[in-house]
């Protein structure tokens, strides 16, 4: 497993995997799919020196290769962060494969630009409890990152996780519509 950032660049409608070393964008389309593990609530800041101070989420996930991954979904100057809110009130966001797409949008003053948009599909046989059991040392929030990030707390995850996974085996056998069952992502909670 590798640990991988991503930048979801919503100027040219592109997603770039940042390559360490050397130091360049390797470009990778315009969609990603996640195993988001963790999202931060909304934090002000200014990451990059050459980005206004704005509202930034950090996400923490397993990328199609499973590796360790972060991005940083940004509002810009628009409200781009409520389709991903929304979006987490709709479903538990780790137990689902979530697709991540720019979309092209335009004001009425003809500016164009790219927003988010989330598509839930069926996650892959994976063992996530397992997984992250296995990779306890790993942050949940990309230490990179120079925001107000407070860490997160891998024992809450877990236990959530673990829950989710014999909650959703437990419906299956008894063959519930879990499509009728509100469920409602939660942040992780940290002291």
């Amino acid at each position: 497993m590798q640990i991988q950032r991503y930048r979801l660049n919503r100027a040219s409608g592109h997603i770039y995997r940042v390559m360490e070393s050397p130091f360049r964008l390797e470009d990778v389309g315009e969609s990603l799919d996640m195993i988001i593990l963790h999202a931060t609530p909304p934090v002000r800041g200014e990451p990059f020196p050459n980005m206004p101070e704005q509202d930034w989420i950090g996400l923490c996930f397993l990328n199609a290769e499973l590796n360790w991954s972060f991005t940083l979904l940004n509002s810009g100057k628009s409200n781009a962060l409520s389709s991903f809110l929304h979006y987490t009130t709709e479903r538990e966001i780790s137990s689902v494969l979530t697709k991540v797409t720019l979309i092209p949008q335009t004001s009425r003053r003809g500016n164009h630009w790219f927003g988010y948009a989330f598509e839930a599909l069926p996650l892959p046989d994976v063992n996530l409890p397992q997984l992250l059991k296995r990779h306890s040392t790993l942050p949940l929030i990309d230490p990179t990152v120079d925001l107000e990030f407070s860490p997160a707390n891998w024992d809450e995850l877990l236990l959530r996780l673990n829950s989710q996974a014999i909650t959703t085996q437990k419906m299956n056998s008894l063959s519930y519509d879990t499509e009728d069952l509100e469920t409602r992502s939660k942040f992780v909670i940290w002291n």
